[in-house]
């Protein structure tokens, strides 16, 4: 086959082709530039288009698998003529060439339009961020009140600005049928995905960062710098929004070869896919230093500091002692329930279900990644369980007594 054949392959959609072939679109994940898609057996890639026109991939699950269709069908084992005779009707897009630097340029012009975002934020003061993230510049919001955070790549060896990430303040719950999707669509990316960067307009030059935080959202981000107050005339945020792609550690490579031994941290979520994201960095800024949350991620860390009345940064063992306090007093209440007054007896329990059972309720939803934890809160759970039996059982009797 000869050359210009096989260019014009690379330049035939791969994500049509691979549809064809019985992967489906992730419908939660693809966006106007990147279209995921994935089989049932675990096989996802992550597809764009190029400014020759060719298609690209890339395995978020594996950095040596990418590339263009062959390197696909070579890491797979596969003949790329099989994929076509799949999908002898699609044929190449003669799209202009230029189409991904004007989306890039578009969107760009569009965040330069944008008001810079208030401390009244609403999607700010949910996450308990609205007063850290006055602190940087060039953080703004749009008609609908949702928050917007430059991304970047790299390019002639520079630093440039490619698009914007929109932080939803109303996460997007249906598809365009009414169907509901697994998990709500809390941001939207506009433009081409890069690196989510924020710093302090006091902070000019590149020598005077002294730490770089990396996480997986821009928001964490910022949760971690207000938990270890952090100065912010020399810290530089960064996110990558849910994943790690060449774009992503291309910059952060040229910010390691730029800046003078400033402290890496890297605050990815406490699950597989942080450890994961952990080891990608680590392999191009090996110092740097691996930090987790209590919690799923630092903003969660934040959000349950107010909730659980506690000083930050804190630890495992904090979260612990508050669980036993309110272990503490289910347990009194337990044994003593049913010698207690109808009246003292109600008093009690509006007060746990107001205040102790909702606080239980909003720790449980957030440590699903912390054993310690869960288990202290397993052994609340059998005491409120063990409660309200005992509640329905004196009801009963009450019950009974009614009817003789």
């Amino acid at each position: 086959m000869d050359k210009n054949v096989k260019q014009d392959i690379k330049k035939l959609p791969l994500d049509r082709i691979l549809i064809n072939n019985g992967y489906y679109y992730d419908k939660e994940k693809t966006s106007q530039n990147y279209k995921v898609v994935k089989n049932d057996n675990g096989d996802k890639v992550i597809i764009s288009k190029a400014q020759s026109g060719d298609y690209l991939y890339f395995n978020p699950n594996d950095d040596s698998d990418k590339g263009n269709i062959y390197n696909f069908c070579k890491n797979r084992g596969v003949q790329h003529q099989d994929l076509l005779n799949s999908s002898k009707n699609i044929e190449i897009n003669q799209e202009d060439k230029d189409h991904i630097s004007v989306s890039k340029n578009k969107s760009i012009d569009e965040f330069k339009e944008f008001q810079a975002i208030n401390k009244d934020n609403l999607l700010a003061i949910r996450r308990n961020i609205d007063d850290e993230l006055q602190k940087y510049a060039n953080v703004k919001k749009d008609n609908k009140n949702n928050m917007l955070i430059p991304s970047f790549s790299l390019s002639n060896n520079m630093i440039t600005q490619v698009g914007y990430t929109s932080y939803l303040t109303n996460p997007i719950t249906k598809d365009k049928n009414g169907n509901d999707y697994a998990k709500p669509i809390k941001q939207l990316c506009y433009g081409s995905k890069g690196l989510e960067i924020l710093k302090s307009p006091n902070l000019s030059k590149i020598d005077n960062i002294k730490t770089v935080i990396i996480t997986e959202s821009i928001i964490d981000s910022i949760s971690y710098a207000k938990i270890n107050k952090l100065d912010p005339n020399t810290t530089l945020l960064c996110g990558t929004n849910g994943q790690v792609t060449k774009a992503h550690k291309e910059v952060l490579e040229w910010i390691n070869n730029k800046i003078k031994e400033p402290l890496y941290i890297l605050g990815f979520d406490s699950d597989d896919k942080g450890v994961q994201y952990d080891r990608q960095i680590k392999q191009i800024i090996p110092q740097a230093q691996i930090k987790k949350s209590v919690f799923k991620d630092f903003n969660d860390d934040l959000v349950m500091a107010n909730k659980l009345k506690l000083d930050y940064p804190y630890s495992n063992k904090e979260v612990l002692q508050r669980i036993q306090e309110l272990d503490k007093k289910a347990v009194n209440l337990n044994k003593n329930i049913e010698r207690m007054s109808k009246t003292d007896r109600d008093k009690h329990i509006e007060d746990m279900k107001n205040s102790d059972v909702m606080l239980y309720k909003e720790i449980k939803s957030k440590a699903l990644y912390n054993k310690q934890i869960s288990y202290a809160l397993e052994r609340l759970e059998k005491n409120y369980i063990d409660i309200n039996e005992k509640m329905a059982k004196l009801e009963n009797k009450k019950e009974i007594s009614r009817s003789r």
